[in-house]
């Protein structure tokens, strides 16, 4: 989603049958066969609902929710235009974390991370 002008990225919403793998996946993977997402021992289509808990967990009762939302660009079949996901702000990427090592991290912060790592028992 974009600010009004055009110019500038807000946020990203991820639709649950949208990601890679799901039945209305828009990139052209293949569809998954046993229902397995793009990382081993996730499901396809259950990473927006992942991000959505992870949020609750990491914020205070009552800031986030899963979010309904309607497009024209979704991707489905039928016409679709509402879908469930996940709504994101947006982010310009530095680089991966690997890249800066440790030390451009404080501690408490990385603790954060592990902890809800673990939490959601995300595989690494």
């Amino acid at each position: 989603m974009m600010e009004t002008l055009g110019s500038k990225y807000l946020s990203v919403f991820k639709s649950i049958d949208e990601e890679p793998m799901a039945v209305n996946k828009p990139r052209g993977l293949p569809l998954s066969t046993n229902d397995e997402g793009l990382k081993k021992g996730t499901t396809a289509g259950e990473g927006a609902l992942r991000e959505v808990a992870a949020s609750i967990l990491d914020h205070p009762k009552g800031e986030c929710r899963s979010v309904s939302g309607l497009h024209k660009g979704f991707n489905h079949p039928d016409g679709v235009k509402q879908k469930i996901g996940s709504l994101q702000m947006f982010m310009e990427n530095y680089g991966s974390c690997e890249d800066m090592g440790p030390s451009s991290f404080p501690v408490d912060e990385e603790q954060k991370i592990s902890v809800l790592n673990i939490r959601m028992a995300n595989i690494l």
